[in-house]
């Protein structure tokens, strides 16, 4: 913390204190600038003071008007959307975690963009979401094996899993669904489907 020196002036004179300032931090601040700053200068360093207290009084204003917003607030709004919830949300989507792993026609010496059928399943998972089905998707580690995570939308895993096997890629076994599991959303947010 930055330490300003001693004021030249111990004890100010009692008049000018009480006639230009409010508050003894006032006071102090002033004391610090004129021994900064040329003594004859001392109408810019009450205007600097008048400014300092504008802007202080600004802070307070905006403190004032949080507090007021707050109190007034839902739980939700206080505390921020997405925040790890204390009740039980009984409106969620049922959303799942799927693990998807590449299938025997994988061709590893070719990226993920190269494999067999790459537009075909560019434009299916595009379809799912516009659709709303897939929330998020995408590789997952190195690429060795190939492995990707998709978050979906979907009533059951079966539900989950059948509307994955439509994908161009899971027809032709260079992808295949491994797991399907529940994902509770506790911390977060994601967008609901319109």
């Amino acid at each position: 913390m930055r330490r300003f020196p001693a004021p030249a002036v111990a004890h100010p004179p009692t008049k000018l204190r009480d006639e230009r300032f409010d508050s003894q931090s006032d006071w102090l601040a002033y004391i610090h600038l004129t021994t900064a700053l040329d003594r004859n200068n001392t109408d810019r360093i009450s205007e600097s003071v008048a400014l300092h207290r504008k802007a202080v009084a600004r802070t307070d204003e905006f403190i004032a008007q949080v507090r007021a917003h707050l109190e007034q607030a839902s739980c939700a709004e206080r505390y921020g959307a997405g925040r790890l919830r204390t009740t039980k949300n009984t409106g969620a989507h049922m959303y799942f975690a799927v693990i998807r792993e590449q299938g025997a026609a994988w061709d590893p010496s070719l990226s993920m963009r190269e494999q067999d059928y790459w537009p075909e399943h560019a434009d299916f998972v595009n379809g799912l979401l516009d659709a709303g089905f897939t929330l998020l998707g995408g590789p997952l580690g190195e690429g060795n094996p190939y492995r990707a995570m998709v978050i979906v939308d979907a009533s059951s895993p079966s539900d989950a899993e059948a509307r994955l096997d439509e994908d161009p890629w899971t027809t032709a076994n260079i992808l295949l669904t491994k797991t399907v599991d529940r994902w509770e959303v506790l911390a977060g947010e994601l967008a609901s489907p319109a």
